[in-house]
């Protein structure tokens, strides 16, 4: 629903004092913490805004590296799945890796989208929610799976955000028909969130080879309020299980979320 009334708010919400303001607040924010280089998977795009992260993100006296990922559900939804792989590329193009460089996109990396997100409590959960809600997808699992194919064959490493213990388990059957259907080594395919999940899905993961990329604030924000509001105490208690990672001898990072 939000894209059929994100361009007109954007026009409010989103100027470019607005926005130049945040950008350069960001940038003192992180380096006051120590922050030399950050990542954005998925980064919202336009010729507008990129012009602004030159001026800003790129300035000189800018004490940090911006990274970004191309947008596999924005750039799909735009052009099409059959003009896709050359829309991501030239959008990588705009601000290619390269030594020195400020603003960079990582070639041949891409973020899609599984379920909804944790905060709104719209991820994907095997059991559902004790209040009797519905938890929502971004991409309907035959689109992420159309998608997945698509960036998996040619080559990208795939970042999928995903919350729920039902979306983790459909990403992993995606997962898994991509390994089965054209086999890679190395692929570094990304569990991006890691909400919800099982010790049976955590070892699956690992199985798999993928990577576990996980927000462990959740617990100290969300899981005191969920025990009492819509997941309960249980799976609540559980929540970021990366522990379960560790024992599994899992691959693990931690980001921010910013």
């Amino acid at each position: 629903g939000l894209n059929l009334v994100a361009a007109q708010i954007l026009k409010v919400m989103a100027t470019p004092e607005r926005l130049a303001f945040g950008l350069r607040q960001m940038v003192a924010y992180l380096h006051r913490n120590g922050v030399t280089a950050y990542n954005e998977p998925g980064a919202l795009y336009t010729p507008e805004m990129w012009k602004l992260y030159q001026q800003i993100l790129g300035a000189p006296d800018t004490p940090m590296y911006a990274t970004f990922l191309a947008d596999g559900r924005g750039i799909v939804d735009r052009v099409g799945l059959d003009r896709a792989l050359e829309a991501t590329e030239a959008q990588i193009a705009v601000a290619p890796e390269a030594p020195g460089a400020k603003l960079m996109f990582f070639p041949k990396q891409v973020k899609l989208f599984a379920d909804g997100a944790i905060i709104s409590q719209l991820m994907q959960m095997k059991d559902g929610y004790t209040d009797g809600h519905e938890g929502a997808w971004v991409l309907p699992p035959d689109e992420l799976e159309r998608r997945a194919r698509l960036y998996w064959n040619a080559g990208y490493q795939i970042h999928v955000h995903v919350n729920g213990d039902l979306g983790l388990e459909t990403v992993l059957n995606v997962l898994e028909r991509r390994i089965r259907e054209n086999p890679r080594i190395d692929h570094r395919f990304t569990i991006v969130h890691f909400a919800c999940s099982s010790e049976e899905q955590v070892a699956r993961i690992k199985r798999l080879g993928a990577i576990v990329s996980a927000n462990p604030y959740y617990v100290t924000a969300l899981a005191g309020v969920y025990s009492e509001l819509g997941v309960g105490a249980a799976r609540s208690a559980n929540m970021v299980p990366i522990g379960d990672v560790v024992k599994a001898n899992g691959s693990l990072s931690f980001y921010s979320d910013m």
